[in-house]
C-alpha cells in the first residue's frame, strides 16, 4: 500500500521549492504594478474606508456593510490591514495575492498527497493551478483578493475534511467548519464544497456504496467497513447548512446590489444557451488559453444554433467517456463532476452583471481538470527509467509553457490602459472595454488618444456611448467631483446634442454646484421640446423654491402630478 503522503525528503523539499518558485517567478512582476480602474478604485484607492486604515469605525465597516453587491468580511479586512502595512502602494497589495496564491498552491499539493499518495501527480496539480494563464487574473487583480483569500480557506477546509475521515477527530471536523466559514466570508462561491466533498469520498477517498460503481482505490482498501450513503451525508449537514445560508446571503445582496440580471433582461434560453457555451469555452481555454481579457461582453444578439449544439455536444461525449472509465478511471468522473459542479454557481443560470463569462471564475474549477489530467498519467515508480525521464520533461515543458503564457498575461495587468487595451484587441464588440480604454487615457491627459477610442465606439454603438458617458457622469457627480462629471455631460451632448438625459444631469449638476440660475434656465430649455416629462417638472419646481419663486414652483409641481397621474389611468 502506497503511503498517503510523501515521506520527507530531497524530493520533497524540492517539490516545494519548485512550487514556491514558480509563481515567484510568473508573478514577480507585480511589485510593480499599479491599481486598474476597474473595481480597485471602489474598494480600494477611491474607497474612503480602506484609506482610512485599521480603526474601530473601519472594522465594524467590514463586517456589516455590503458593497457592489457583495458581503466580504475577510476579504475587507485583509485590505484594511493591507493599508496599513503598504499605504497607498499598490505593489504591496498586489504582493499579498502573490503570497496567497503560493499558499493555495502549497496546500493544493499537501491535500492531495494526503488524499493519493501520488506526490509527482499531485506535483503536477499543483503546478498546472500555479501557472495556468486562466488564474491570472484571480493573482494579478487587487480586487480579486476575495477569490484567492477564499481558494486558500478553501483548501485548508479539504485537508481538514481528510484528517477528519482518517483520524475521526472532532477537533479536525470543527477545523473543517471554521475553514469552511472563512471562505465563505471571504466569497460566498464556494457553497458546493459539501457536494465535492462526496465526490471525493467517491475518489480518492473509497468511502463508497455498492449502487455507484466505483471501486475504492488500493489506497483505502483497509477499510474494508464502508460507510452508507446517509452517513455521508448526515456528517455533512452543518456544510450543507451553511452552504444554504450563505446562498442566500449572496442572492440577497446581489439582489439588493442590482447585480441580479431579470428575466426580461436576459431571457432564460439564452442564459441555458450561453451556459453550455461558457462551459466548452472554458475547457477550451483550459487547453489551449488564447485571447484571454478582462471582460467579455455578453452575446446580447444570441448565440449561433451551430456553437451551442456543438458545444452540447462537446459536453455530453466527455461526460459519457468518464461514466464509460468511472471503474478503472475514476479520477476522470471526480475531476470532471469538480469542474462542472464548481462552475455552476457563476456559469450565468442566475446572471450576475453584464459579463458572458469571466477567467477568475475558473480559479477552483480548473483544479478538477487538472487533476483528470496529471492523474492520467501512470506513477513514476511504475515506469522504467527512460519512460519516466520522458514523462517528467515533457511535463517540465509544459508547465514552462504555460508559465510563460501566464507571464505575459500577467504583464497586461500593469495598469488600467495596458490591461483595456488588451482587451479591445483580443475581443469583439467589447465596447465596455473601449470606453473603459478611453477613461483611462482621459485620466493619463492622453486626450487626442481618448477621443479616438471615442469616435470609434460612436461608429459601433453610438446609444452605448451615450449611455456610457452619462453614465461616468452621474458617478463623478454622487463623488463631487464636479469638473469631471461636467466634462463627460459635455461629451454626451457633443456625440448626441439633442440628448435629454445629459441635458437633465446637466440641470441637477448646475444645481449642486449652486448655479441656480443655469440650472433653471437649463430644465426650462428641456421643457420647450418636452413639455409632458414630470420628472422635469419637478425638478424645475425644487430649484425655483431655493431661488424664493414658491408660485412658480407650485404651477410645476402641480403639473408634474398631473402628468403622472394621466399616465397611471
Amino acid at each position: 500500500m502506497p503511503a498517503l503522503s510523501p515521506r520527507p525528503g530531497p524530493t520533497l523539499s524540492a517539490i516545494c521549492a519548485g512550487l514556491v518558485l514558480l509563481p515567484l517567478l510568473i508573478y514577480g512582476q507585480v511589485w510593480s504594478f499599479e491599481f486598474v480602474a476597474f473595481d480597485d478604485n471602489v474598494f480600494v484607492y477611491e474607497n474612503p474606508q480602506v484609506q482610512s486604515g485599521l480603526n474601530p469605525g473601519s472594522l465594524a465597516w467590514a463586517v456589516t456593510s455590503v458593497e457592489q453587491g457583495n458581503w466580504q468580511p475577510l476579504t475587507r479586512l485583509s485590505l484594511l490591514i493591507d493599508r496599513e502595512l503598504y499605504g497607498d502602494f499598490a505593489g504591496g497589495f498586489h504582493l499579498t495575492n502573490l503570497l496567497l496564491h503560493t499558499l493555495c498552491t502549497l496546500v493544493l499539493f499537501a491535500s492531495l498527497c494526503r488524499l493519493t499518495g501520488a506526490y509527482f501527480r499531485s506535483a503536477l496539480v499543483a503546478a498546472l493551478f500555479s501557472v495556468h494563464p486562466l488564474n491570472v487574473e484571480t493573482v494579478a487583480w487587487v480586487s480579486e483578493r476575495k477569490g484567492v483569500l477564499s481558494t486558500l480557506f478553501f483548501l485548508l477546509a479539504v485537508m481538514a475534511y481528510v484528517n477528519f475521515v482518517r483520524r475521526r477527530r472532532i477537533t479536525d471536523f470543527l477545523l473543517l467548519l471554521l475553514a469552511y466559514l472563512a471562505s465563505l466570508c471571504s466569497k460566498q462561491m464556494m457553497v458546493t464544497l459539501p457536494f465535492l466533498l462526496l465526490l471525493l469520498d467517491v475518489w480518492p477517498l473509497g468511502r463508497t456504496v455498492a449502487s455507484t460503481g466505483i471501486a475504492p482505490p488500493t489506497v483505502d482498501r483497509t477499510n474494508r467497513q464502508k460507510p452508507v450513503l446517509r452517513r455521508q451525508l448526515l456528517e455533512k449537514l452543518p456544510l450543507f447548512a451553511l452552504s444554504l445560508l450563505f446562498s442566500g446571503v449572496a442572492w440577497c445582496t446581489q439582489q439588493h446590489g442590482g447585480a441580479v440580471q431579470t428575466l426580461l433582461s436576459v431571457p432564460l434560453h439564452l442564459r441555458l444557451a450561453n451556459a453550455v457555451v461558457a462551459y466548452a469555452t472554458y475547457l477550451r481555454r483550459m487547453i489551449w488559453p488564447s485571447s484571454l481579457a478582462f471582460y467579455y461582453p455578453y452575446p446580447t444578439g444570441g448565440l449561433p444554433l451551430a456553437e451551442v449544439l456543438g458545444s452540447a455536444v462537446l459536453l455530453l461525449a466527455v461526460t459519457a467517456v468518464c461514466l464509460q472509465q468511472r471503474r478503472n478511471r475514476p479520477h476522470l468522473l471526480v475531476g470532471w463532476l469538480w469542474f462542472l459542479g464548481t462552475l455552476l454557481p457563476v456559469i450565468g443560470i442566475v446572471q450576475l452583471g453584464s459579463q458572458q463569462m469571466a477567467d477568475r471564475y475558473m480559479y477552483v474549477p480548473g483544479i478538477g481538470l487538472c487533476l483528470m489530467a496529471a492523474f492520467s498519467l501512470p506513477s513514476l515508480q511504475e515506469l522504467p527509467s527512460s519512460r519516466r525521464r520522458l514523462t517528467v520533461a515533457v511535463t517540465a515543458v509544459i508547465v514552462a509553457s504555460l508559465a510563460g503564457l501566464a507571464a505575459g498575461q500577467a504583464g497586461s495587468w500593469r495598469n488600467s490602459v495596458s490591461l483595456f487595451e488588451r482587451a479591445v484587441n483580443v475581443t469583439e464588440s467589447n465596447h465596455r472595454a473601449r470606453f473603459l480604454l478611453a477613461v483611462a487615457r482621459h485620466e493619463r491627459g492622453e486626450h487626442e488618444a481618448e477621443r479616438q477610442q471615442y469616435r470609434i465606439l460612436d461608429k459601433l454603438d453610438h446609444q452605448y456611448l451615450i449611455a456610457a458617458l452619462n453614465s461616468r457622469g452621474e458617478v463623478m457627480r454622487d463623488q463631487f467631483q464636479f469638473a469631471e462629471a461636467r466634462y463627460y455631460f459635455e461629451r454626451a451632448r457633443h456625440y448626441s446634442p439633442g440628448d435629454l438625459r445629459s441635458a437633465i444631469n446637466l440641470g441637477i449638476l448646475s444645481a449642486m454646484e449652486g448655479d441656480y440660475a443655469a440650472s433653471i434656465k437649463a430644465f426650462r430649455r428641456i421643457l420647450k421640446n418636452h413639455p409632458d416629462d414630470a420628472r422635469v417638472h419637478t425638478l424645475l419646481a425644487a430649484v425655483l423654491v431655493r431661488t424664493g419663486n414658491i408660485s412658480e414652483a407650485s404651477e410645476h409641481a402641480n403639473r408634474a402630478r398631473q402628468i403622472e397621474a394621466e399616465s397611471s389611468r
